[in-house]
C-alpha cells in the first residue's frame, strides 16, 4: 500500500487476489476509519475478480473500471458487469489516467481514492500521478532493456 497523498487520501495498492484485497480492505478501515472510498479498479483476465471485488466494494461509494496497457488486462465491460452483478454500478473509463482524473474531480472531504486490482494498473496510474505532479519515476519495464 502506497499513500500518494495524505489529505484527502489517494492510495494505490497491488491487491490482485482475494487475500490481498481482504488485507487491503482491513488496512483501509484501520488507517482511514472515517473515509469513504472512490475505487479505480482493473484486473488481469486470469484473476478471481468477483472475490477481489467482494472484499472491496462494500467500502466504496463509487467505482470506475478501466484496464492497464498490459495485454492480459480484462476488459472494463467485463469488470463492470461483475460489479453490477454484485449490486454496484461502475463507470467505464478506457484509459487509467482518465479514470484517475474522473475520481480526482469527485474527491471531496471525507472521501479518498483507492486504485487497485492489478499491478499493471497501479503502475499506469502511478505514472500518471507522477506526471501530473512533476515527479520522477523509474523507467518502465522495457525502457532500459538493451534490445
Amino acid at each position: 500500500m502506497e499513500i500518494l497523498q495524505r489529505e484527502p487520501p489517494v492510495v494505490i495498492d497491488c491487491a490482485h487476489n482475494p487475500y490481498s484485497a481482504e488485507t487491503l480492505a482491513h488496512s483501509l478501515k484501520t488507517w482511514f476509519p472515517d473515509t469513504r472510498w472512490l475505487l479505480i479498479f482493473g484486473a488481469s483476465n486470469d484473476k478471481d475478480v468477483p472475490h477481489v471485488l467482494e472484499a472491496l466494494l462494500p467500502l466504496c461509494e463509487r467505482v470506475w473500471v478501466t484496464h492497464s496497457y498490459h495485454p492480459r488486462s480484462a476488459t472494463p465491460e467485463t469488470i463492470a458487469a461483475q460489479c453490477a452483478a454484485m449490486g454496484k454500478e461502475a463507470d467505464i473509463v478506457a484509459e487509467p489516467p482518465h479514470a484517475l482524473a474522473a475520481a480526482l474531480e469527485r474527491l471531496t472531504p471525507g472521501f479518498g481514492i483507492i486504485v487497485t486490482g492489478s499491478i499493471f494498473l497501479v503502475a499506469d496510474v502511478r505514472a500518471a500521478w507522477a506526471q501530473q505532479h512533476g515527479l520522477s519515476i523509474p523507467l518502465g519495464d522495457w525502457d532500459d532493456e538493451p534490445w
